[in-house]
């Protein structure tokens, strides 16, 4: 929350605080007609959800059975099916992204730029983020899309 904190402290849109709205991330196609790609937790249960990806986090990092990249990624889907912020969710998860890969010794981000590769494959990502969380309420999705 700090982090988001700080991101949006010069920006017109206040930072820090969990999302106070229920809301649908969805799309709407060229001839009008729209489709839900994915419902997030409801703003009740953001804060608790948080703190279980982040005690996730921390346990997966000390038993260190899984992959660093894995790890990361699957952080990543989470706090993107979460959606814990009015704004700025997209903005936070590249952020982490290259926070938890520096912590593992990936200097990615000397190399390239997250928001470029989003933004030149933004259908392939979206299209991807629908399908990896497809099922992410049951615990039943499939990560690799």
């Amino acid at each position: 929350m700090q982090l988001h904190r700080e991101l949006y402290k010069f920006a017109p849109v206040e930072g820090g605080r969990w999302k106070n709205v229920d809301s649908e991330i969805s799309e709407t196609f060229p001839d009008g007609t729209r489709r839900t790609r994915f419902t997030p937790v409801l703003t009740f249960e953001k804060p608790a959800a948080m703190q279980a990806l982040c005690d996730s986090l921390r346990e997966g990092r000390q038993q260190e059975d899984i992959d660093p990249l894995i790890l990361t990624s699957l952080f990543v889907l989470d706090f993107l099916s979460i959606q814990p912020f009015n704004n700025g969710n997209g903005r936070m998860a590249r952020l982490l992204t290259f926070l938890l890969l520096y912590q593992y010794g990936f200097e990615v981000g000397r190399y390239t730029s997250l928001e470029k590769i989003v933004e030149s494959r933004k259908e392939d990502y979206y299209e991807s983020l629908r399908l990896s969380s497809m099922r992410w309420h049951q615990n039943q999705q499939d990560s690799f899309p």
